[in-house]
C-alpha cells in the first residue's frame, strides 16, 4: 500500500526502500506498463490502474494483446481528432481487443505517446500506422516496444484497421 508522509524540509536526510511483490527472482524479461485489460480472456478492472480517475476518458490508447494460439499484437486507437477517431476509454478498449480474440493484454503509454509503426511482408521501409495525436507527428522518444517475426511470409499478418463500435462486455471479478 502507497504510505503518504509529509514533504521533508531542506537538509532533512530522506531513506526510500522499496520491494517488488510478488518476487521476482524467476522473471526473464518484463515491460512497465498498465493497466491490465484483459486476463485469461475477460476484461480486467485493474485496482492497480495508473491514473484511475482517467478509465472513462477516451483517449488515443495502445496495448500489447496476446492471443489464445500465443499469438502477440499490438493495437493502436487513435483519438482526439473528432473527424477521425475521438479515441476509447478503458473499458472501449477491453471490448475492442476481445473482439480481436485477446486473451491478455495491457495497456501501454496512452495520449499522443500512441504510435504504431510496422512494415507490412514485402515492404523494404516502415511507416507510421496510426495518426499521432500530438500535431500529428510522432515524438521525440527515448523508447519503444518491438515485435519481430521471423515466421514465413503467410504467417505474418499485415496491418489493419477495424472499425467499431463494439460490443458489450463486464469486467471479471
Amino acid at each position: 500500500p502507497l504510505v503518504r508522509t509529509p514533504l521533508p524540509k531542506p537538509g532533512d536526510v530522506v531513506t526510500v526502500t522499496y520491494a517488488l511483490e510478488p518476487h521476482v527472482d524467476d522473471v526473464v524479461a518484463g515491460i512497465g506498463g498498465g493497466p491490465v485489460l484483459l486476463r485469461n480472456g475477460a476484461w480486467f478492472e485493474d485496482r492497480h490502474a495508473p491514473a484511475p480517475d482517467e478509465r472513462n476518458y477516451r483517449w488515443p490508447v495502445i496495448a500489447l494483446v496476446r492471443t489464445l494460439d500465443g499469438r502477440l499484437m499490438f493495437v493502436a486507437v487513435d483519438g482526439r481528432h473528432p473527424e477521425r477517431s475521438v479515441g476509447m476509454t478503458r473499458p472501449e478498449f477491453a471490448r475492442l481487443l476481445l473482439r480481436l480474440g485477446g486473451v491478455d493484454a495491457m495497456a501501454l503509454d496512452s495520449g499522443g505517446s500512441v504510435t504504431l509503426v510496422s512494415r507490412a511482408p514485402g515492404d523494404a521501409n516502415a511507416s507510421v500506422r496510426n495518426v499521432p495525436s500530438d500535431n500529428s507527428a510522432e515524438r521525440w522518444v527515448s523508447d519503444g516496444l518491438f515485435l519481430y517475426s521471423s515466421a514465413p511470409l503467410p504467417a505474418v499478418v499485415a496491418p489493419a484497421q477495424v472499425p467499431t463500435p463494439v460490443p458489450e462486455a463486464r469486467p471479471s471479478p
